[in-house]
């Protein structure tokens, strides 16, 4: 049913794009938005060509339509484990999220960035980062994979009771939010934390 209706998104997308010639702020709402639906398609190059169109076209003010385009870019680039380019686009998403007061980017961009500083050495501040992209996601499904993540760094420091804790509320919320490579991952480390306890 999803991709049914995100095939339908960029139809309409695809549709508005030819219609708005000569206004470079819309073209560059569309593309961010046609940035964000192929990063939820898997479409990387799409998602990368998009991300940057989107990010030349707009204006420092359009900070709704900046923050959807530098986290689907940023994205990209983390999940391909290109770090460096990812983080400064990461951090402007976080940044822009907070001030839109969209607190999926926002936390869902926090958690990006603790994976980076996570498998850079930095366990304390992807710890810091991870609660506080807990907090800030609350129980909106964005926060199945900050469960996942700080249940990961606890069982790395063996408190495990506490590790598991997390990887049952990232398989909670990620089955509510329909999230199921959430909750994959999480029934892998939770089947991996209870043979360690």
């Amino acid at each position: 049913a999803i991709t049914g209706q995100m095939d339908e998104a960029e139809l309409k997308l695809r549709n508005m794009e030819i219609f708005s010639h000569g206004d470079s702020r819309i073209q560059g709402q569309i593309a961010a938005t046609q940035a964000f639906v192929y990063n939820i398609l898997g479409n990387f190059p799409r998602t990368e060509a998009y991300g940057r169109k989107a990010l030349s076209l707009l204006p420092p003010d359009a900070i709704e339509d900046r923050a959807l385009a530098c986290y689907a870019l940023g994205y990209i680039y983390w999940k391909r484990g290109l770090f460096t380019e990812a983080r400064p686009l990461i951090v402007e998403a976080h940044n822009l999220g907070r001030q839109t007061g969209n607190l999926g980017i926002a936390a869902t961009s926090l958690h990006c960035l603790s994976e980076i500083n996570r498998y850079g050495g930095k366990l304390r501040r992807a710890a810091e980062q991870l609660q506080q992209a807990i907090e800030m996601a609350g129980t909106s499904p964005t926060a199945a994979s900050s469960h996942l993540g700080w249940g990961a760094v606890l069982g790395e420091w063996n408190r495990l009771d506490e590790a598991v804790y997390h990887m049952q509320k990232a398989i909670e919320i990620g089955q509510i939010g329909n999230t199921p490579e959430f909750v994959a991952r999480a029934l892998i480390l939770l089947a991996y934390l209870r043979l360690l306890q």
